[in-house]
């Protein structure tokens, strides 16, 4: 499989987010590429391209502002004198699921890598996962 280019990267900018990302310097995005392609390879298949775009983007998203949001479950709120407070489910995420939900990218490489690990279960012919 193919790694991915700039093209691979730029296509894969939010709308909103290409303004700013457009102020990168390219060398600092095709050094990210190489770095990026030592961690994301070929069990990726055909999503490898993808995948890298979307962690180089992670990774470049606090220098340019995009798709950074803030993430959890609301717990409580409070309006002047008044607050109230919900229940919040227990989340066991990885440390490294934590890192990567911080931004768009970064949620969007984790569904490339969770697709890819489920198709390498069925692969296998590992029983336990089912994919709906």
């Amino acid at each position: 499989m193919a790694n991915a280019t700039i093209d691979d990267v730029t296509a894969a900018v939010l709308p909103a987010d290409l303004p700013a990302y457009e102020a990168i310097d390219a060398d600092v995005i095709t050094e990210m590429l190489a770095q990026v392609a030592l961690i994301v390879g070929a069990p990726f298949g055909a999503s490898q391209a993808k995948a890298q775009a979307m962690l180089v983007l992670h990774f470049l998203a606090p220098i340019f502002g995009g798709g950074v949001e803030s993430s959890g479950v609301i717990a409580s709120e409070a309006n002047g004198p008044a607050s109230r407070s919900f229940a919040v489910p227990a989340l066991t995420m990885s440390a490294d699921e934590g890192l990567f939900a911080s931004s768009y990218y970064g949620r969007r490489f984790l569904l490339f890598r969770r697709v890819t690990m489920a198709k390498a279960a069925c692969i296998v012919g590992n029983p336990g996962v089912l994919i709906p």
